[in-house]
């Protein structure tokens, strides 16, 4: 993964030189159409429009470059090829000591989604034990309460029942 880097970043400093800075020598755009194929196979497994975007902006005899797009697409499929936006980096310009507008490092989302499907599945997890801990109590309400139904039925037929008489003989009587 770490053999990207390097070309993922000359495509974009090329696509770069060919939008923003109107550079239009053949040289340019042979170094970015060089710099592009050898990651395209790797980005298209990642992503075929992806690739299809760098292709259509890079490729030798393009009519344009539109650098954004290449960004955005090379952007899209990072986290596919194991890479973070801080391994990319950003067009730096020595002369103003800072980036180049717009090409400026792009910000790890990897990172942001991670931590939300974490804080996701602490929330599943809380959520399932409070959920089954609400079961269960009502469960034992429902049993507590059959219970307590069972006994005042048995005192109320014990209460109902009538002595059983028994026929007896008396031998006293003649």
């Amino acid at each position: 993964k770490l053999l990207y880097i390097p070309f993922i970043q000359g495509a974009l400093r090329y696509a770069y030189k060919m939008d923003k800075l109107n550079d239009e020598t053949e040289t340019s755009a042979a170094e970015g159409a060089v710099f592009a194929a050898a990651v395209l196979p790797r980005v298209s497994a990642a992503d075929e429009a992806a690739a299809d975007t760098i292709y259509e902006n890079l490729k030798v005899g393009a009519p344009n470059t539109d650098y954004a797009d290449v960004k955005e697409a090379f952007e899209f499929v990072y986290h596919n090829l194991g890479i973070k936006c801080s391994d990319i980096g950003g067009l730096w310009n020595t002369a103003t000591n800072s980036y180049y507008e717009g090409a400026e490092p792009c910000r790890d989302v990897y990172g942001l989604v991670k931590d939300i499907e974490d804080n996701e599945l602490i929330v599943i997890i809380v959520g399932s034990t409070l959920g089954g801990l609400f079961f269960i109590s009502i469960l034992a309400l429902c049993f507590s309460r059959a219970r307590n139904n069972n006994k005042s039925n048995i005192v109320v037929e014990a209460e109902k029942e009538e002595p059983e008489l028994e026929a007896t003989t008396d031998a006293g009587f003649s």
